[in-house]
């Protein structure tokens, strides 16, 4: 991303993606995108759809957690099958933001001036959490995990991602 002015993001010989990498990482089309570009990756949370109303979607996540992101979903079934997208350094350690999920932390990597938190979502892969450099959170505390509605993304099952207002949080 350093030193290119446009990338091709290929899976399996087949263009995902062309643009800017500033464009590739704000404004991903699918769920390779979004993973692709960023470091750490993108989380993805297992989401339920069940409502839409002006330029905005409700989206369930665990804990029956809902998150009223501004997602152009109009039209898009309700129900189960839908990702929720959200990047390490938007989730907040503690909760608050527009919605908070909770888990236990499995591992905490202490980098100086930013610590990353994993935390079991009981899916594959633990959410990570871009946090503080001081934070004071360890192996097996549960935390809870704020989530801006703003930095949300959203994945249909075929991995499509819906159309999103920009956000500069």
């Amino acid at each position: 991303m350093t030193l290119a002015d446009r990338i091709v993001v290929l899976d399996a010989g087949y263009v995902q993606q062309f643009g800017s990498p500033l464009d590739l990482y704000h404004h991903p089309q699918n769920r390779f995108v979004a993973g692709f570009i960023g470091s750490p990756k993108m989380n993805f949370l297992p989401a339920e759809l069940v409502g839409t109303d002006n330029d905005r979607a409700q989206i369930r996540l665990q804990g029956d957690a809902v998150v009223s992101a501004p997602i152009r979903a109009h039209g898009s079934a309700k129900g189960e099958g839908y990702e929720l997208g959200i990047r390490p350094e938007h989730l907040t350690e503690g909760g608050g933001g527009d919605a908070t999920i909770s888990g236990p932390v499995v591992a905490v990597e202490h980098l100086g001036a930013e610590t990353y938190l994993y935390v079991d979502m009981g899916q594959e892969l633990p959410v990570t959490v871009k946090a503080a450099g001081n934070s004071q959170t360890r192996p097996g505390d549960t935390i809870g995990i704020g989530i801006p509605a703003g930095a949300c993304y959203l994945f249909d099952k075929d991995g499509k991602a819906f159309e999103r207002e920009a956000w500069d949080g």
